[in-house]
């Protein structure tokens, strides 16, 4: 399985940078990681292009675009945004490239992060 097509979370225009917003490290406590299903994404391009429009939005600490799976995981601040906001998002990007994409939230919790 080629790794571009199964995982887009680093920054193809960088290899090896992670696909990351610098954040307020206040925010970690109270992140939330949201967990979506998009259905309608052709190609990696498609899935990058999710994943940028995430990173855009004020209060998207990471997002994680699984492509071959049709999942998106994103981690945020829900005192920026509610999990309604990321599926809006995601639905207008795929109004703007002209792809129709169905986008469903799956789950949501408390994020946790690792102390590396």
């Amino acid at each position: 399985m080629n790794e571009q097509q199964s995982l887009v979370g680093e920054d193809t225009r960088q290899p090896g940078a992670k696909a990351e917003r610098a954040c307020d490290h206040r925010a970690r406590p109270a992140a939330l990681v949201g967990y979506l299903a998009v259905w309608g994404m052709e190609c990696p391009r498609c899935a990058r292009r999710v994943r940028d429009e995430l990173l855009r939005l004020d209060g998207v600490l990471t997002a994680r675009v699984f492509f071959e799976d049709a999942l998106v995981m994103a981690v945020y601040d829900p005192h920026s945004l509610q999990a309604s906001d990321l599926t809006t998002v995601i639905a207008a990007a795929s109004n703007m490239y002209h792809y129709p994409f169905d986008v469903e939230v799956l789950d949501q919790g408390r994020a946790v992060f690792s102390s590396r």
